[in-house]
């Protein structure tokens, strides 16, 4: 099930507004960019089912009558080979509650955008150099994509209206690939964390600007 908890009373935090249940138990949950849809898909990708917010919850407990007013359920097609190691929703939007695609990426490389309906897949693209994918990420600004690689490289896609197109690659670690990686809530900043590969096993954090990754104004 999916509970949503009041973060009105930090002593309250045990008690859930409201339980849903999924029909099976979720291996992975990826929200949206505003947090408004939530996408939760079953360890072997052939379960999923997609849960949207159409207004502020309350912060009182809902019944299973109050809760259809405020969520919706409905199971989606199956997730298409291969399957996806890591998955973001991506803001087609300003607003990104009015709309945003899925957006995933398996060990093959190749970076899909999917309609989060149906999971047809609408657009790819490959990584550069055939790098292994070891994190993704999208803006909630603008339909900006990030991926890292385990070569320590980083891939900015943007969301056109007809493809994805790959903006620009940057070599940010020689010693580790990138572990991670996120969008501040403006779009302003890219923060990509790097793994340390030396005897110490440090690892660094790179700031980078609109402007430092190639993206568009």
């Amino acid at each position: 099930s999916l509970e949503a908890l009041s973060d009105a009373d930090p002593g309250a935090l045990a008690a859930p507004l409201f339980s849903l249940a999924l029909g099976f138990s979720p291996a992975c949950m990826v929200a949206s960019p505003s947090g408004s849809a939530f996408l939760c898909i079953s360890a072997d990708g052939s379960l999923a089912r997609l849960v949207c917010a159409h207004a502020p919850l309350p912060l009182e407990p809902l019944d299973d009558a109050r809760l259809a007013e405020y969520v919706s359920s409905a199971e989606v097609p199956t997730l298409a080979a291969p399957r996806f190691e890591r998955l973001a929703l991506v803001a087609l939007a300003a607003d990104a509650s009015k709309a945003c695609e899925l957006v995933g990426i398996g060990a093959d490389g190749v970076l899909c955008c999917l309609d989060p309906g149906s999971l047809a897949v609408v657009a790819r693209a490959t990584l550069v150099d055939g790098a292994k994918a070891t994190s993704l990420c999208a803006c909630a600004a603008s339909p900006v994509i990030a991926v890292g690689g385990a070569n320590g490289a980083l891939h900015v896609f943007v969301r056109t209206p007809s493809a994805l197109i790959l903006v620009e690659h940057l070599a940010l670690s020689s010693q580790g690939a990138i572990l991670g990686a996120a969008f501040s809530p403006d779009g302003e900043w890219l923060v990509v964390s790097c793994g340390g590969g030396g005897p110490s096993g440090g690892g660094t954090l790179v700031w980078l600007t609109i402007s430092d990754a190639g993206l568009p104004p």
